[in-house]
Parts: structure tokens; C-alpha cells; sequence
């Protein structure tokens, strides 16, 4: 609901290369890119846990651009270059992912708090399952 869609395009990119940007995890799970872009891979070529090759999407704000990556579970969002990424854009970069491709991503209590939305999961955690 809140947050504007911001300007985005889909890119097509092999493993090597998203490793090579030196990106930097945002919005979802707070483990190291390269490791989620690579279990994603591998989980699609041996057809577990519902993995697919990921679709990736650049998402520009301003000067700064976040690769968001749907694994076929959920998304992941991560930043190009070693920029602080601003709470007041969670909303809008949630929101433009949204428009994307439906599906969950997991947020820590902070950025749930910034971008308003209602966790999946009951209970007091330190991260949370939303639905975009």
C-alpha cells in the first residue's frame, strides 16, 4: 500500500556475474548473496524445494540500484555498492517488487516496521514472512 513503484528493468544474468557486482544484502534473508544466488541454481537443477533459476530485476532509485531476485520461493533484495539503503525506500522497493512478481520475502523488524506490513507469522521474531 505504501511506497511508490519505482523504475525497473529485467536482467538476465549468469552466477559468475552476479558475483561479480559485489552486492550487499537490503531486504530479505541477511545471508551472503553469492550463497543465495547459488542455492538457487542448484536447487533448480536438481528440481528441490521448489527452486527455480531465478528471476533478477534491477530497481533504480535515484543513484542507487538493487537487484531483487525471485528464487521461486522468495524474494531477495540486495544493493549495487556500498551505499547506506535509506528506510524511507523500503516501501517503494517492496512495492515495485510486488508489481514484479507476486510472492513472500522475509523482512527483519526494522524494515517490517518501515514498509507497514503484517507478518505472515504469529509471535515476537527477529524476522518476519511477508506477502508481497
Amino acid at each position: 500500500e505504501h511506497g511508490k513503484a519505482l523504475r525497473s528493468e529485467r536482467v538476465i544474468l549468469h552466477p559468475d556475474e552476479i558475483a561479480r557486482q559485489g552486492l550487499l544484502p537490503f531486504l530479505g534473508s541477511p545471508l551472503p548473496p553469492d550463497y543465495i544466488i547459488l542455492k538457487a541454481f542448484m536447487g533448480a537443477d536438481y528440481g528441490v524445494f521448489r527452486h527455480c533459476k531465478p528471476d533478477t530485476f534491477e530497481i533504480y532509485h535515484q543513484e542507487n540500484t538493487y537487484l531483487a531476485c525471485h528464487d521461486g520461493r522468495e524474494w531477495h533484495i540486495f544493493r549495487k555498492g556500498d551505499f547506506k539503503g535509506e528506510k524511507e525506500i523500503i516501501p517503494s522497493v517492496l512495492k515495485t517488487a510486488a508489481t514484479l512478481k507476486p510472492g513472500r520475502i522475509m523482512l527483519s523488524d526494522r524494515a517490517l516496521e518501515a514498509a507497514e506490513l503484517i507478518p505472515l507469522n504469529d509471535g515476537a521474531y527477529h524476522d518476519y514472512y511477508c506477502t508481497l
